[in-house]
C-alpha cells in the first residue's frame, strides 16, 4: 500500500500541473468536454469550465473525461484532505480533547 506521500509524488510525476482555476484538475487549454450521461464531446474553451456547459444534445452538465491524470490528482486531493484532518484528530486525542 501507497503512503499519501507517495501517491502525491505520483500524481506530481503524471505531469500535473496542481490544482486548476476553478478547483478542477489543469487540464489545460485544449482537449474536449465529454457529457457524463450520453457521451457527447464539444471542443474546451479557454477560460470556460467544462461544467458551465450545457450538453448540446441532453442538457447535462458537462465535464473533463477522465484521465489517468486527473483521476491520480483527484486521489491525491482526497488523500491530502484526509491526511489533514487525521492531524487534527491526533492533536484533539493528544490534547484530551476528544476523549473526554
Amino acid at each position: 500500500m501507497q503512503t499519501i506521500a507517495e501517491m502525491v509524488k505520483e500524481a506530481i510525476a503524471a505531469g500535473t500541473k496542481g490544482m486548476g482555476r476553478m478547483g478542477g484538475t489543469a487540464e489545460g487549454p485544449g482537449g474536449k468536454c465529454v457529457c457524463p450521461v450520453c457521451g457527447a464531446t464539444v471542443a474546451h474553451a479557454t477560460g470556460t469550465p467544462c461544467y458551465s456547459i450545457k450538453c448540446p444534445k441532453c442538457g447535462a452538465k458537462m465535464g473533463r473525461p477522465v484521465t489517468k491524470k486527473s483521476a491520480l490528482i483527484k486521489k491525491a486531493q482526497v488523500l491530502v484532505k484526509t491526511a489533514r484532518l487525521v492531524d487534527i484528530l491526533r492533536q484533539a486525542i493528544t490534547r484530551g480533547k476528544l476523549l473526554s
